[in-house]
């Protein structure tokens, strides 16, 4: 079985934060054992205490850990990741664009292509899917998942989109179970590159990381990443100066998933 653990990320808009995110990373159920084991053993090491939680956020690093531990252990993780074959799902939609939406309308639309997407994949591997979503950021989170599981993804004009290879959604809270770790880490460094692209030797150091585990087709040296791990929403931007700011950041991130 394939799991998803999705989350969302960039909630509020600034002059830094231009881009709402929803994603999560893909899981293997044969490799959930060992990144458990991997991420468990990791704690331990560092003496990170049964109720604290290890996120990618300065904010939540462990007391015990300076944040040089911090960074390493991010890191770490990042491999734990990569060595167990984790991909990566990431829809991104401009704050400009989305402002006239409400937060629910906002984490809907977003989540829901994430889920499609994710539905293709499972569909593309032959191998039915699961979804663990952390707590939903606004009204309505079980409703909307039971739509989805019952009725597919509904969209402006009367069509849907049917997710037949998605057996089951959850939600999950954010220290239930060291994926969640992961999750958080993979989508927060991604977070921190985008809204940082400035960072040239930040960037350059992380981003191929996160770049390389999204899903993709093609050779490795010539990933297509665009609407497989990488998305954006809406599919069709008729502003050419948020047109200009899409095909920006997907250049940004096809540049480092091809330097591999």
């Amino acid at each position: 079985m394939n799991i998803f653990i999705a989350d969302e990320t960039n909630n509020e808009p600034s002059e830094q934060v231009k881009f709402f995110i929803y994603g999560g990373i893909i899981v293997d159920s044969t490799n959930v054992r060992n990144i458990v084991s991997d991420v468990r053993n990791l704690r331990n090491e560092l003496r990170i205490s049964d109720n604290e939680k290890l996120k990618f956020n300065i904010r939540s690093c462990p007391t015990n850990l300076s944040r040089t531990e911090h960074t390493e252990a991010k890191s770490r993780i990042l491999d734990i990741a990569a060595t167990n074959n984790v991909r990566v799902i990431i829809n991104c939609v401009l704050h400009a664009i989305a402002r006239n939406n409400s937060k629910n309308e906002l984490v809907e639309m977003t989540s829901a292509t994430a889920f499609r997407r994710f539905n293709d994949y499972c569909s593309e591997t032959h191998t039915p899917g699961f979804v663990m979503a952390d707590q939903w950021p606004v009204d309505n989170g079980f409703g909307f998942l039971e739509s989805c599981i019952n009725g597919g993804i509904s969209y402006r004009g009367g069509t849907t989109a049917r997710l037949p290879w998605i057996h089951a959604f959850s939600q999950v809270s954010d220290n239930s179970t060291p994926l969640m770790s992961v999750a958080d880490i993979v989508l927060g460094s991604f977070r921190w590159c985008i809204n940082n692209q400035d960072k040239t030797d930040v960037n350059t150091a992380l981003m191929p990381r996160i770049a390389g585990l999204m899903w993709y087709s093609g050779a490795t040296n010539n990933r297509s990443i665009l609407n497989r791990g990488l998305n954006f929403s809406p599919r069709e931007v008729l502003v050419e100066k948020y047109k200009d700011q899409y095909t920006e950041l997907y250049e940004h991130i096809l540049h480092f998933a091809n330097s591999l």
